[in-house]
């Protein structure tokens, strides 16, 4: 590989890193700036938004939150099938997801947070399959701008395991390029 083909291939990465926050922004603009709810639908309204509020106040006084009993008669979330205390990027402990209004802005924005992982994950595994950069932001914008995510972002639970998912996809495929 010569200097000039390196130097302009890094220049690609460049423009398709600056590209992929640009077109996040610009499509997420409205919820960043103006207060908006992201799935404002019942799930979030009445389980995740109190869920997530509780665990929090309770991981911000120093307890470990294996059991809400605020929540109706009590909830377990410890192995529950919908929701993982321990994931680093709650951000448990780290933030105060306030009150039941902040505690869906909260989610909105943290939802945002993993549709940005989603996206560039996407991108890594287009490039882990030897895509041009240029090729890996159209594929990872297209990744991003679909239905499908739209939908499932409404629910934090399945948004957070979802921005993860091409990230494995590229770990297999570089297992199979790299045996």
């Amino acid at each position: 590989m010569t200097n000039g083909h390196s130097r302009h291939n890094g220049r690609m990465e460049a423009f398709a890193i600056l590209a992929l926050a640009i077109t996040f922004f610009l499509r997420y603009t409205p919820f960043l700036t103006s207060h908006r709810l992201f799935g404002p639908f019942l799930d979030n309204v009445h389980v995740y938004g109190p869920i997530f509020a509780e665990t929090s106040r309770l991981s911000l006084s120093g307890a470990v939150p294996y059991y809400l009993p605020d929540i109706g008669t009590g909830f377990p979330v410890f192995e529950s099938p919908h929701f993982c205390i321990l994931y680093p990027f709650y951000f448990l402990g780290l933030i105060n997801y306030g009150g039941p209004l902040n505690s869906l802005y909260t989610l909105t924005y943290l939802t945002l947070f993993h549709i940005f992982i989603f996206y560039v994950n996407l991108c890594v595994l287009l490039r882990c399959s030897t895509v041009p950069p240029w090729a890996a932001y159209i594929g990872a914008s297209v990744g991003l701008l679909a239905r499908n995510t739209e939908l499932y972002a409404s629910w934090i639970t399945i948004t957070a395991s979802y921005a993860w998912f091409p990230l494995v996809l590229a770990g297999g495929v570089l297992l199979f390029r790299f045996p």
